[in-house]
């Protein structure tokens, strides 16, 4: 799924709101980012996490962003225009552009459910981080991931549509044991759901909604079926049962000594 154009728009503004910050600051939290350390947001996209870390280490080290979206990554250069510490630019987790051991930390969210050759980019991962270095990685359970509100067969069909958005489905329940097989140790996995009941512009539903539809619609869902569902989420905010959860899982790692 590309994150650019609208759709990158959006993405932008759901990491600005309380479901990004919250993701993104526990994905700090387990960082320790420190002044002189080295660290990378895989994915970056607009570059929050970026400007994050680099005032945490009171613009001293290194933070690198990279993202496959040139728009994603200028948005990041401009948010981060400020911090001369930070770069941003396009790269892969399958094939990243740094040294053996050279980070204290890296964090990816919502990243990796989307890429095909997982062995691949956790071996990557394991690679560049340092014996002892940190890393947080955030993935959503999407069999946990739901609108209410919406007539049960019309919901239903839009959910199955939008599995057909990333490959791993409930990356989270395998990422213990991958970590183990390549070389992470104290691995612990945390719950940051958000639930909302509010279906406005400045919602996180209401973004993911809007994502949802253009994908079905690129995927063949004629458009009134796609009005339809987008109508009745309206309706059932007006009507008060309406309600959207999204069940991501931090799950925080140290690289082997």
């Amino acid at each position: 799924m590309e994150f650019s154009g609208g759709i990158g728009d959006l993405q932008r503004r759901l990491a600005e709101g309380p479901a990004g910050l919250a993701r993104r600051s526990a994905a700090k939290i387990t960082l320790c980012p420190r002044p002189g350390g080295h660290y990378l947001d895989v994915g970056c996209g607009g570059g929050h996490l970026l400007r994050d870390l680099a005032t945490e280490m009171q613009n001293r080290g290194s933070v690198v962003g990279i993202d496959i979206s040139d728009q994603q990554l200028e948005a990041a250069r401009q948010h981060c225009a400020a911090f001369p510490i930070v770069a941003a630019r396009r790269g892969d987790v399958t094939d990243l552009d740094m040294a053996d051991a050279s980070l204290d930390g890296l964090a990816c969210i919502q990243v990796l459910e989307y890429v095909e050759d997982l062995d691949r980019a956790f071996a990557e991962i394991a690679r560049v981080v340092k014996p002892g270095g940190r890393i947080g990685l955030v993935s959503v359970l999407w069999d946990a991931f739901l609108f209410t509100g919406p007539e049960a067969d019309l919901n239903a069909q839009m959910n199955l549509v939008w599995r057909a958005h990333c490959p791993h489905q409930m990356l989270p329940a395998q990422k213990p044991k991958r970590l183990s097989e390549v070389g992470f140790e104290e691995v612990v996995q945390s719950p940051i759901s958000h639930f909302e009941t509010a279906y406005e512009q400045d919602c996180a539903g209401y973004s993911v909604a809007k994502v949802m539809a253009a994908f079905a619609a690129a995927q063949g869902v004629a458009d009134d079926v796609i009005q339809q569902w987008l109508d009745q989420l309206a309706a059932a905010y007006e009507e008060g049962r309406y309600g959207f959860l999204s069940s991501p899982v931090l799950t925080e790692a140290v690289r082997r000594t």
